[in-house]
């Protein structure tokens, strides 16, 4: 979709994929995977009407740049991350949905938070937020099975991310930063090993 799409509800079907930017005039109707938000977006997908996502259905999401639903949203299915913010992240709360009528029922599943991150799906009246927190670098990497190598590394980069936690992160230098949220978000124990061990 490019600036949105006028006139009538929209139905997303099982193998269906729509991405892009804008509004979209009428309701949604999810039973396949709607992203609501590409690349530089600042605002993607906004719905002027309801969205609905049944059981099959997937919101494929980048933090910072939740779906904004002017009617009501009515959840199931899956609620999938695509991103996180850029930077380091020791907690957040970031919104991933807003709906003016109010929400209601749940995502049944998250997925893709990154290995080094952990986060939780909050639920209020109107919106749907992630609670983001960091997971302990060096107990994760032991968790997963990591090689000694990539177990060293990952004290060192527990003992940058304990000191960032301390009060470090407002003079660290922002391509730091940068490099430390991009560890958070890697996914799967091969990026994991590869970044690791580097």
């Amino acid at each position: 979709l490019d600036n949105g799409m006028f006139g009538s509800d929209f139905l997303v079907g099982t193998s269906g994929t729509p991405q892009g930017h804008g509004s979209i005039a009428g309701d949604v109707h999810n039973a396949g995977h709607l992203v609501s938000s590409i690349g530089a977006d600042v605002l993607g997908l906004q719905v002027s009407g309801n969205y609905v996502q049944d059981a099959s259905g997937t919101l494929d999401a980048l933090i910072g740049r939740g779906l904004l639903v002017g009617g009501s949203a009515a959840l199931d299915g899956t609620l999938n991350v695509l991103g996180v913010r850029p930077g380091y992240t020791a907690s957040a709360r970031e919104t991933i949905l807003h709906a003016g009528a109010g929400v209601s029922g749940t995502f049944a599943t998250l997925t893709s938070t990154g290995n080094f991150l952990d986060a939780v799906v909050e639920y209020d009246p109107d919106d749907v937020f992630l609670d983001i927190s960091r997971l302990d670098v060096s107990a994760t990497a032991q968790a997963m099975g990591l090689t000694a190598a990539s177990q060293s590394g990952a004290v060192r980069v527990e003992d940058a991310f304990r000191a960032l936690d301390a009060g470090a992160q407002a003079t660290a230098a922002p391509s730091f930063l940068e490099a430390a949220g991009a560890l958070q978000r890697t996914e799967g124990t091969a990026a994991a090993e590869r970044s690791l061990s580097s």
